[in-house]
């Protein structure tokens, strides 16, 4: 009968051994798999951040493009002095702000 109690205390503090061995490593994997979901939403905004990022450079490549044609056609008109520094402005800025293979003609000096 006594040697059964040996054992018993034998496996009770083997289970206790293994317990206190698994319950770190299980708090490690529990840590690591909320690090990960965080790691993941933070790419995920960040390709929205890019994604937003790129459509306004599109929005301000655009619109300084419409710009530019509106300072044009008023030089057609007969507009002078500061409409052609206005142009040469906005064709500079335009010739800065290719994206994507979207370009403007290089302006002729």
């Amino acid at each position: 009968m006594i040697e059964i109690v040996i054992n018993i205390e034998l496996l009770a503090a083997w289970i206790s051994t293994i317990a206190v061995i698994i319950m770190p490593i299980t708090f490690v994997i529990k840590k690591y798999n909320a690090i990960l979901k965080k790691m993941d939403a933070i790419q995920s905004w960040t390709k929205s951040q890019q994604k937003d990022i790129e459509d306004g450079k599109q929005n301000r490549l655009a619109l300084n493009k419409s710009l530019l044609h509106i300072a044009q056609s008023m030089k057609a008109q007969g507009f002078n002095g500061t409409i052609d520094k206005a142009i040469e402005t906005l064709e500079d800025t335009i010739l800065i702000q290719q994206v994507d293979g979207i370009s403007y003609p290089e302006r002729k000096k």
